[in-house]
């Protein structure tokens, strides 16, 4: 049965899921076909992803998977059901929210969204809205699709009750943000930590776990918390010979990731 009711993808996620490697097939398909009832990412996931690469195997692959039905993907004009005044305002106030989440310090960008917002009652349909919120977004140079996704995340939430939540990305700083703004309402999830999830549901062997481990090019040092909460740094040899014969794994799903080699006072396990 699978468990992850919808996975939330960012485009980093998307690329190195891809990149590992299971035979004929990769860690993100197995993934879907064994776990994930639904799959869904911002439109601007999908630009990002093409920007300057269009014929990149992640693109390729995101597009695969949007022809099979496997990933649906939302635009900003899908979140907004009518040109009711009440849409208009929940979905600047969901905008609102999102800004000072990724963009606190930037006094262009909040400045721009307060001029937007204080003539709202004067915006009567979603494309006059869009129209004025594109002078903000002009000025955005960096987590675009992750700032986008915070929004989309909102209304999948306001509209899918007690449902099993995962944001999967690769971005700490993403992963922070979207934590800062609904808890523990949406779940965090790496690209390493899906073969650990994989493998303690039985969905990877221990062939397949190794072969997806040597494709990540993890070369340096993992890091992952035990269910004591204790933190353990180790090469990617040892993470899988704890993961094969002690069935701990990790405590929660995000907490295995590739760092650098850790501090000495940290020191390797």
């Amino acid at each position: 049965m699978k468990e992850i009711d919808i996975a939330i993808l960012d485009n980093d996620f998307i690329e190195k899921c891809q990149k590992i490697t299971l035979g004929n097939s990769c860690l993100l398909e197995r993934f879907f076909e064994t776990s994930i009832k639904k799959a869904v990412c911002h439109e601007a996931i999908l630009k990002e992803c093409a920007q300057g690469k269009s014929d990149s195997p992640e693109y390729l692959f995101l597009l695969k998977m949007i022809k099979m039905g496997k990933i649906q993907i939302k635009a900003d004009v899908d979140l907004i059901d009518d040109d009711s005044q009440e849409s208009i305002r929940y979905y600047l106030f969901t905008y609102s929210k999102s800004i000072s989440i990724f963009y606190p310090h930037n006094r262009i960008i909040l400045d721009a969204f307060q001029q937007v917002f204080s003539h709202m009652e004067s915006l009567k349909t979603r494309q006059q809205v869009f129209f004025e919120l594109q002078s903000i977004e002009n000025q955005i140079t960096n987590h675009f699709g992750e700032f986008k996704t915070c929004i989309l995340i909102s209304y999948i939430l306001e509209y899918s009750h007690k449902k099993v939540f995962y944001f999967c990305s690769d971005d700490k700083g993403a992963h922070s943000k979207i934590t800062s703004m609904y808890g523990d309402l949406v779940r965090s999830l790496k690209p390493y930590s899906v073969i650990v999830y994989c493998y303690n549901k039985n969905f990877l062997t221990n062939e397949e776990a190794i072969l997806a481990m040597k494709n990540t090019e993890m070369i340096g040092t993992i890091k992952y918390r035990e269910r004591t909460g204790k933190i353990i740094y180790c090469t990617a040899e040892v993470f899988l010979n704890h993961l094969f014969h002690t069935s701990l794994g990790c405590s929660v799903f995000g907490d295995a990731q590739l760092i650098q080699k850790p501090r000495s006072s940290q020191g390797p396990c």
